[in-house]
């Protein structure tokens, strides 16, 4: 559900901003602060912040009077919804604008302006002060501006091997777009919750973007709607195609010879799989979607011989 919004919201195309803004820029030389200023990507690697470096060096920049600094003040810093448990931290790290290396330490934005701050030093780009992290000032002159990449591809990270750091992160993103700063775990799932609402599902109860939540409510038919709009849609063909398919992410033990797409949804006593399978008597894609009290492995069991029968027996 979260993808289907993002989809609709933003586009398949659509690339998440991280940017570098300084304070008191005087030529060459920053006389306060280098800010990095994160807008919601969940894959900002070492790797991502070498471009960023190479970018300020490309801008002419030569000295930082101040220090690197992590904004802090995009997203809220809350980590909890309703309906999470005493576990479900150990499953999402803290979902923050800025990221870093997947949050794996605490204070991401921290991290990474520390990492920055290294890459700027070994080209020769002097940085007095300690990397710090905190709230920008208003007043800040863009230098330089690291690209995402491609929702769709963001989406492929993040739905096969179902990863809820990147879908609460995504969600607050979402959030912002839709009820503006700063991005809430809340303000992500309302979002998500407008968008089903508007296209059938309109009795679904949320409250998070990656589904950790015990308190949150839907229904197969509901969910049947979502994917018919999603097969209506331009973007149909992309989501499906993110999804893992037999042998793949979620689904590596599972189906390996049946040609499906389909999300898994896992909390204690509880599995779901919902997406689409290749019915070859229909020569199509059939959508469905299993919802059940039943614990994994035993449902995973159920849930493959029903899907290997609408591949085969349905019509």
């Amino acid at each position: 559900m979260l993808s289907m919004a993002l989809l609709d919201t933003f586009g398949p195309e659509y690339r998440i901003g991280t940017i570098v803004s300084a304070q008191d820029l005087e030529g060459t030389v920053v006389h306060g602060d280098l800010w990095i200023l994160g807008r919601g990507d969940p894959i900002v690697s070492k790797a991502a912040l070498g471009q960023l470096a190479a970018a300020i060096a490309s801008a002419g920049i030569e000295r930082v009077e101040g220090h690197v600094m992590g904004a802090t003040n995009y997203f809220s810093q809350d980590w909890n919804a309703h309906g999470w448990n005493n576990e479900a931290r150990d499953y999402v790290n803290r979902p923050t604008a800025l990221t870093f290396q997947g949050n794996h330490v605490d204070h991401a934005e921290q991290a990474a302006a520390a990492m920055l701050t290294k890459l700027l030093e070994q080209r020769d780009i002097a940085v007095r002060g300690r990397a710090d992290d905190g709230t920008p000032p208003n007043q800040l002159t863009p230098i330089a501006t690291l690209q995402s990449k491609p929702l769709t591809t963001i989406l492929v990270k993040m739905l096969r091997p179902s990863w809820n750091f990147a879908a609460e992160v995504l969600g607050k993103g979402l959030g912002v777009e839709t009820r503006g700063t700063p991005g809430t775990i809340a303000k992500g799932a309302a979002a998500i919750q407008d968008w089903v609402r508007d296209h059938g599902a309109a009795d679904f109860r949320l409250y998070d973007s990656s589904g950790l939540s015990y308190a949150e409510r839907v229904d197969a038919a509901g969910i049947i709607q979502l994917l018919w709009a999603a097969e209506a849609a331009d973007w149909g063909d992309e989501l499906r195609d993110a999804l893992p398919t037999g042998g793949q992410g979620t689904l590596k033990d599972r189906l390996k010879s049946v040609r499906v797409r389909a999300k898994t949804g896992t909390l204690t006593g509880i599995s779901a799989l919902s997406g689409w399978v290749w019915a070859n008597h229909l020569d199509a894609w059939l959508e469905f979607s299993i919802l059940s009290d039943v614990a994994k492995p035993a449902a995973a069991d159920i849930e493959d011989q029903i899907v290997r029968v609408l591949q085969n027996n349905v019509g």
